[in-house]
């Protein structure tokens, strides 16, 4: 690990760091060491490099640290700085040493450091700085020891995980033989699954077998011992070292002895594959040849077992392929792509596909397909292969005909797209498609809340009061869940004390129960219990656990427990600390399908604000108020003769109007008795109740959304936010097909490799050599060659007159050696062993054409860039014209105020009152009115000189436009904005923007008038390259911007203001209906008077907004109204979800973590 040299003078490090907290853990089995400090830089005049230069030295002396502190050497690490004055944590990705240096942490920390200042935030040195290091070994380093801790011994067998079946496993005892054979397990469940696997299926045989495996007498021990004796002989007669007396034998360095022992004796007969934790379907380790047969074995705790049957280990009904490493239900239905499977005859094993025979060519009359092998030809036949395959005599695809997709008939190249999950032709571009809702499922829905204890973790015995700072950690000390089902709440008899006859939710059993600390030392895993095992884990439907704002409280509490006790790994869905899902998935015999999720998410209200929202018809009871500071468990059994102090309800924290309602409240009832293990459980149960009505009452809402009962769909199971609620009822109810297209994620150029610092790398050399260098930006385009091979090849630079070559490589695409190893994967799909020749190709053939080439690296170039400043300065400069990405065009709206500060009189004459008036939404409206594309554009790379200066010069294209603006000098709310230095900047003069720091007012510093002008910048360098769509950009033509060149258009030629009208219309309607009738249509005194102003109303709606009012549905709908209002402002942000979101994974597999790392 190589270091700098650091510099700390005449004095030690620790003269200039404060050391705050420090933690190191070190985990053996993760093979991987976490360093935390949090540390105060301190004496910084005494540096001798100043303090950038002491920072970076700390840094340094902390990678050391952790370094020394894992206990096993280091080969990468990643690196998080975190303080109270960062916008963001600093984050080092998970790499080597020699990319991880201090420098690269000092030039984040200094960008965004410096950027603190500039927006007048206080230096990083005047706040504890926390770092974490994670330190780990190289990828193999890391297998390498895993696989030494996956190794098997002797050991006495152990149970290997609930709900395996374990007589699908064969017994393999040998902690009776003696050394060196007690160790030599791996042996023994070889040579007993060979045994099994190649007994004849008598009774005798059998009985022989058990008595084998049972381990009991000294026959058995003699037999045992034998068959590890003869093993060991074979191998060494056969010039395989197996070593005898090795405490542990582990897969991959003693498993491909046992293959090629097999592949010498038994030449084609045996495979091995060695399994390891129940459910993963890939083998730590197989044999790379198929064989006529698969000797399994299984892995667990250090010890080895046979495997009877592969395809049990993984479920019921299913079968198990080994060369695909995938489970099927038929052989029929495996994939034709398996390397095990004929796809002419549907032939699996080891002797197929079927071998081709010289001369022998047959066509099948019924199915077409073309047979090179008698047995195949025949085999298809007995089968009834043609019944359900066919060949295209066109195109040669083999399909289904039974399948639904092909009720029309097969058509020619045409395949199933899982980006539109939908069938088209590889070439054509993919749609939103309408999507068909699932029919009615039968689910279990657990509806649950959590009261928590605030203590401490050195757990004060003595201390009575939860206001202390010491009490910090949450406890569930009271759980309430309600049981119902789909069909509970379809026969409306969910509220109903006991489920009754219900096979869903179990029958004859109290539909709510409660766990408290009073009853259970730990009522969170009770509750656990309950729903994963309690309710029967061998349920087949799905079950789901839905709490009020669940994602930021509840979800995290029962997390915990699902890890830390019951060993579960579930998958969550995330944004931030806001949990959206914690997923169990079903695993058979263990656990069931069970998915927590948060209400708030659909009912964006505080509980008590959902019944009169959603005009539910429930008592609210005496749930509003509850002593949270008195809630611990040691007083869950004290009986107070009043009510607990106010202090213990903590009304400083409730609003105006609910502070005056409390202190009514406690008046009237503070002489009441008050038992915390009642009290509890009735406020818990009552949130449930409350939250389970208001469940029902939005699915109901939902199906009464739809316009039609078959276009129904349960928004509780199929979605678990309102937004895509209600963008799949857009595309279940009012979408057409072919209507909107997927714009793929990075653009329409993903199959061309010129990016933007490419291109300003080639005019910097332009710009240094003074030599003419033809690329895409030039008048003749990128330079193109047709050499030897037949191939054309595309140059990113060709300088003619000396017939010289520049290509600019990303280091992450093309595998450069400062990312990857000569065997990772890339980013374009191929290890960087396979880039690499491919380029030393390229140069050859381009060689061969007398034509030198350079390469330049993108790493090399910002390494130039950060050592340049006249370089770096040149890139800033430049425009980015790099190609066009539809998101560069995506900003948010404008936050900046007009006002920062209002001035109050003191005169009481004067008073002035701040409010806030009801914002108005225009989503709807714009919606409502607005045109939208249809279908893909045309994409356009005209790259030209124009001279746009008003609206009328975009005729005529209509889309997205990446071109090169200048704005006008006089516009006080620019138009069009930048983002400079991490922020959207609203500027006239990009220079200035570049310059002036960020969170200073450029009016502020120079008095303002239209004569005078403060800044002297050219068009040049006052305009920018902006990606923006034709509205904004005809609105900013008109205030007086100028575009000069146009890069890349994405042009459509259709556009409609029908494709979201229906949506609003729908909504709006039921939102009017909902409202009642208006009081300007009301007239109690005068009925016909109100009659006529009634049909008024009606006929207003329908003229001017075509929205059909039914005035027998015109009535107060609390409900429905919130709901109809709610879902027309649902869709923002919707079409625009960004695919490459990160994803998180929580395992027990080092192997798992190590892959992910690396």
């Amino acid at each position: 690990m190589s270091r700098h040299i650091r510099n700390f003078g005449e004095y030690s490090v620790k003269h200039f760091y404060k050391e705050e907290a420090a933690e190191t853990v070190n985990s053996s089995k993760f093979k991987i060491g976490v360093f935390r400090n949090v540390f105060t830089v301190k004496n910084i005049e005494d540096a001798p490099e100043g303090s950038d230069q002491l920072l970076e030295d700390l840094i340094d002396y902390f990678i050391e640290k952790a370094d020394k502190s894992t206990g096993t050497k280091a080969e990468k690490c990643s690196i998080i700085i975190r303080s109270a004055v960062l916008e963001k944590p600093i984050q080092i990705p998970y790499r080597g040493f020699a990319q991880n240096t201090p420098q690269v942490v000092m030039e984040q920390l200094d960008s965004v450091d410096q950027s603190g200042k500039r927006m007048g935030r206080p230096s990083l040195y005047s706040q504890p700085i926390h770092i974490e290091i994670v330190m780990g070994p190289s990828h193999e380093e890391a297998l390498a020891l895993i696989e030494k801790g996956n190794s098997g011994s002797g050991r006495k067998s152990r149970y290997i995980m609930k709900g395996t079946d374990l007589n699908n496993l064969i017994e393999v005892r040998n902690d009776d033989l003696g050394e060196p054979a007690k160790y030599h397990c791996l042996l023994l469940a070889v040579q007993l699954t060979l045994m099994y696997i190649n007994m004849d299926n008598t009774p005798k045989e059998k009985m022989n077998f058990q008595r084998i495996i049972a381990g009991k007498g000294a026959r058995s021990k003699t037999q045992r011992y034998t068959l590890i004796k003869d093993m060991l002989i074979q191998m060494k007669r056969h010039g395989i070292r197996y070593p005898l007396k090795l405490q542990e034998y582990n897969v991959e360095e003693h498993a491909p002895l046992i293959q090629k022992y097999f592949n010498e004796k038994f030449p084609g007969e045996y495979r091995l594959a060695v399994f390891g934790e129940y459910g993963q379907m890939k083998p730590l380790w197989k044999g790379a040849a198929r064989a006529e047969k698969d000797v399994c074995l299984y892995l667990k705790d250090g010890h080895y077992y046979g495997i009877r049957k592969l395809n049990t280990l993984f479920g019921k009904d299913m079968y198990y392929c080994l060369d695909c490493e995938s489970t099927y239900h038929s052989k029929i239905e495996h994939r034709q792509t398996c390397a095990a499977k004929c796809p002419r005859c549907c032939g699996m094993g080891a002797d197929f596909p079927c071998k081709e025979i010289e001369n022998y060519e047959i066509d099948c009359s019924e199915c077409f397909n073309l047979f090179k092998n008698p047995d195949c030809y025949k085999r298809h036949i007995e089968k009834g292969i043609c019944q359900i395959f066919k060949r295209c005599k066109e195109c040669g695809q083999i399909y289904k005909v039974n399948n639904k997709e092909e009720n029309e008939g097969h058509v020619c190249y045409i395949r199933f797209c899982s980006l539109c999950h939908s069938r088209h032709r590889r070439d054509e571009q993919c749609f939103v498609q309408q999507i068909v809702p699932r029919k009615a499922q039968s689910y279990l829905m657990v509806v649950f809340d959590f009261e928590c204890e605030l203590i401490s973790s050195s757990k004060i015995i003595n201390d009575n009061s939860s206001n202390d700072e010491n009490y910090q950690l949450h406890h569930v000390n009271c759980v309430s869940a309600m049981l119902l089902c789909a069909k509970c709440m379809q026969n409306n008899n969910w509220k109903e004390k006991y489920t009754g006859a219900c096979k869903i939710c179990g029958p004859g059993i109290p539909r709510m129960k409660s766990w408290t600390g009073a009853n259970y030392e730990n009522p969170l895993r009770e509750f656990l219990q309950w729903i994963i095992f309690g309710l029967d884990n061998e349920r087949k439907g799905k079950t789901l656990a839905i709490s009020h704002y669940g994602g930021r409280y509840d979800m995290h509490l029962l997390l915990g427990e699902l890890i830390n006790h019951f060993g579960i790994e579930p998958n969550i869905t995330r944004t931030g600390n806001k949990l959206y899902e914690v997923l169990i998935k079903k695993k058979d015999g263990i656990y069931p399908h069970i998915s927590f999720r948060d209400s708030f998410n659909w009912m964006m209200l505080k509980l008590d604000q959902l019944p009169k929202a959603l005009g539910l018809d429930i008592d609210e009871g005496g749930k509003s108020f509850f002593p949270h500071g008195w809630n611990l468990n040691k007083n869950m059994d004290v009986l107070l003769k009043t009510l607990p102090a106010k202090k213990y309800y903590y009304p400083e924290t409730m609003g105006k109007q609910r502070r005056k309602d409390f202190e009514e409240w406690y008046d009237m009832h503070k002489d009441s008795s008050f038992l915390l293990c009642e009290q509890i459980v009735e406020y818990c149960e009552q949130d449930v109740r409350i939250l389970t009505h208001a469940l029902v009452k939005l699915q109901k809402l939902f199906f009464e959304l739809a316009t039609e009962p078959s276009k129904r769909d349960d928004v509780l199971v199929s979605s678990m936010t309102l937004a895509s609620a209600c963008l799949r009822h857009f595309c279940i109810n009012y979408l057409k097909n072919n209507q909107i297209g997927i714009i793929p994620d990075n653009g329409y150029h993903k199959d061309t490799n010129y990016s933007a610092i490419s291109i300003k790398f080639i005019k910097w050399l332009e710009h240094k050599t003074g030599l003419q260098i033809q690329n895409r930006q030039s008048a003749e385009g990128e330079y193109r060659i047709t050499v030897s091979n037949g191939s054309v090849l595309r140059l990113d630079g060709f300088i003619k007159e000396k017939n010289i070559a520049i290509e600019f490589l990303g280091c992450a695409w093309h595998g450069h050696k400062c990312l990857y190893r000569p065997h990772e994967i890339c980013l374009n799909g191929k290890t960087a062993l396979y880039n690499d020749d491919t380029l030393n190709e390229r140069i050859n053939l381009l060689n061969n054409e007398n034509i030198r080439t350079y390469i330049f690296w993108e790493c090399e170039v910002v390494k130039a860039l950060e050592n340049n400043p006249r370089m770096s300065l040149f890139f800033d400069e430049l425009p980015d014209i790099g190609p066009l990405f539809p998101r560069d065009a995506f900003h948010g709206g404008r936050t900046g105020p007009l006002s920062l500060k209002c001035h109050l009189e003191d005169s009481a004459e004067n008073e002035y009152e701040i409010s806030c008036y009801d914002v108005v939404s225009l989503y709807p409206a714009v919606n409502f009115y607005a045109f939208y594309p249809i279908g893909h554009p045309e994409v356009l790379d005209l790259n030209l000189d124009i001279n746009w200066t008003k609206p009328e010069d975009l005729r005529p294209y209509r889309g997205i436009f990446k071109l090169f603006i200048i704005p006008p000098d006089n516009l006080y709310l620019p138009v069009i904005p930048e983002r400079i230095h991490g922020k959207l900047i609203f500027h006239l003069c990009h220079q200035c923007a570049i310059e002036i720091e960020p969170g200073v007012a450029k009016r502020k510093q120079n008095s303002y008038s239209y004569e005078t002008k403060w800044c002297q910048h050219d068009d040049n360098k006052r305009g920018f390259v902006s990606t923006t769509c034709s509205v904004e950009l005809e609105l900013a033509l008109s205030r007086g911007y100028r575009a000069t060149k146009v890069y890349s258009i994405y042009n459509w030629e259709e556009w409609s203001d029908e494709l979201l009208r229906p949506y609003v219309q729908d909504m709006m309607r039921l939102k009017i209906e909902a409202s009642g009738w208006p009081t300007s249509a009301l007239s109690p005194e005068n009925l016909e008077q109100e009659e006529r102003l009634k049909n008024e109303f009606i006929e207003k709606n329908q003229k001017e907004y075509g929205i059909t009012l039914d005035p027998s549905k015109i009535a107060r709908n609390e409900g429905l109204r919130y709901l109809a209002k709610t879902c027309n402002n649902s869709m923002w942000g919707r079409w625009a979800l960004r695919c490459n979101l990160t994803q998180d994974c929580i395992t027990s597999s080092p192997i798992k973590l190590h892959t992910i790392l690396n």
